[in-house]
């Protein structure tokens, strides 16, 4: 199995997770894709880099996630998809990140920011070291 059936699996089984775990009130074909969508960019936020390397833009990515949180509060497809499913604002998908790694965490660093600090310093270090 390469880097890239790793990638598509594990977005897959978070997305599978996900849907059967959660009440959405509102399943549509749009609701899907949005929220297939959220599960491929969370993945590849996660394991981008150490599955594919381009560090660079690993970066970028991570940033603009960042960013994207630090302006909405949220991630801004986790809002949209909350709302049309009549789900409250702050709650998580239930996916491989927040519900494999996120919840094992100490409460100290219980985050995405703290996940995310770990994997930009990976990415610099690959950066500088090319």
């Amino acid at each position: 199995m390469n880097n890239k059936d790793i990638f598509i699996l594990l977005s897959l089984v978070s997305f599978i997770i996900d849907v059967l775990n959660t009440n959405c009130k509102m399943n549509s074909l749009y609701i899907y894709t949005n929220n297939l969508t959220h599960h491929f960019l969370i993945i590849y936020a996660v394991f981008g880099s150490l599955l594919f390397g381009h560090y660079r833009l690993h970066v970028l990515v991570i940033l603009l996630t960042i960013l994207g949180w630090l302006l909405f509060k949220y991630c801004i497809l986790t809002l949209y998809y909350n709302r049309h499913c009549g789900i409250k604002d702050g709650e998580h998908h239930d996916n491989l990140i927040y519900n494999g790694i996120i919840q094992q965490l100490p409460s100290a660093i219980k985050s995405y920011y703290s996940i995310f600090v770990f994997i930009l310093i990976y990415d610099v270090y690959n950066i500088y070291t090319e």
